[in-house]
């Protein structure tokens, strides 16, 4: 990931920035092979991506912090046709000690633009977020311990540290409130704004359409999801704990955020196409973890040969029972839902 400058010489990658937090890196394909004795190697278009997404991670975190990669994962779809690589990089989680975000890389003929269709990979990169104070020797016991900024709650239950966070929370809780209330279709800017005690005025600062709403809505619960359950995962343990460990994870996330998760699964319909496929990006790279266990737990032993795909898509579903169905389950508690779901899906595995 800290690939040196010649390297960026070396492959042509020029940095820029995106649409409002986006990073954008691009390379020419004339380039790439050239570096490459005629031929775009993955490895070409890896450093791409990561040029990119710690481009913007180093923006987003600010000249007091220092972002550094814990975690990192890529899919490569097809070779796609043209002669420009575009690499487009954006935050899908964010706390005071860590980052993820996700990079989609495109291959592109002259005149196009990026599109879904001309995907060829994605990337997601998780960062730990460290204090660097200028100036400062570092002894020998702490000088490869990063000083972790104080850590945080989630967006959705966080005290916002700036104005413009307190402002989009505010939105979030109170357009949260009139369309979980009232439906997507019946729900009103002048009620979004009321329920969020902020002018309209205030309001369109930080979004332009009502439909900018529904998916920053949409958006937010999909990627803390996603982060949330990806910090469970995070330790190292054989792959039947670790799907012990990843249902825990999700029922404790649904007991917090349930209302949320229940407006995503009713709402997402009312997103444009472009807004929906970005939203089942991020939905797939979650099932890609769910998936990742099995596979795991089929390499240890511990699992049958099945399906993988097909087997984490029904866990996922099942575990969702206790979102989409509290209304018939709230004598339950969430232990006895948790330990249920375990006792129902790993000997279905074994």
């Amino acid at each position: 990931m800290n690939e040196s400058v010649d390297i960026k010489q070396l492959l042509g990658i020029r940095l820029e920035k995106g649409d409002g937090v986006q990073a954008v890196a691009w390379s020419e394909q004339s380039q790439l092979a050239k570096a490459g004795n005629g031929e775009v190697q993955r490895w070409m278009l890896t450093l791409l991506a990561e040029a990119c997404v710690q481009n913007g991670a180093d923006r987003a975190s600010g000249k007091e912090l220092k972002a550094k990669v814990i975690d990192s994962s890529c899919r490569f779809f097809n070779e796609g046709v043209g002669n420009r690589f575009m690499a487009v990089s954006e935050p899908v989680y964010k706390r005071p000690d860590m980052l993820a975000w996700r990079t989609c890389l495109y291959r592109l003929t002259e005149k196009e633009r990026q599109s879904p269709e001309k995907m060829i990979a994605d990337f997601t990169h998780t960062f730990e977020l460290s204090i660097e104070k200028v100036g400062e020797k570092k002894t020998e016991a702490t000088k490869d311990k990063p000083v972790v900024a104080e850590t945080s709650s989630s967006f959705l239950q966080s005290h916002p540290e700036t104005v413009a966070d307190r402002r989009r929370q505010q939105i979030f809780k109170g357009a949260c409130e009139v369309i979980g209330r009232k439906g997507y279709g019946s729900a009103s800017m002048r009620e979004i704004a009321k329920a969020a005690d902020i002018t309209i005025p205030t309001m369109y600062k930080y979004i332009d359409t009502k439909e900018d709403i529904l998916f920053m809505i949409t958006q937010v619960c999909m990627e803390e999801i996603f982060a949330y359950f990806k910090e469970a995962l995070h330790r190292q343990e054989d792959a039947e704990t670790k799907m012990k460990s990843a249902i825990e994870a999700y029922v404790q996330y649904v007991t917090r955020n349930r209302k949320y998760i229940n407006l995503v699964y009713r709402e997402t319909r009312a997103l444009n196409a472009e807004n929906r496929d970005r939203i089942f990006n991020v939905e797939r790279d979650f099932m890609s973890l769910w998936e990742q266990i099995i596979i795991d737990g089929i390499e240890e032993g511990v699992f049958r040969k099945t399906d993988t795909v097909l087997a984490a898509n029904m866990i996922y579903f099942f575990c969702n029972v206790w979102a989409l169905r509290h209304w018939s389950l709230e004598g339950y508690s969430e232990e006895e839902i948790r330990d249920r779901l375990i006792d129902f899906i790993l000997p279905g595995l074994a």
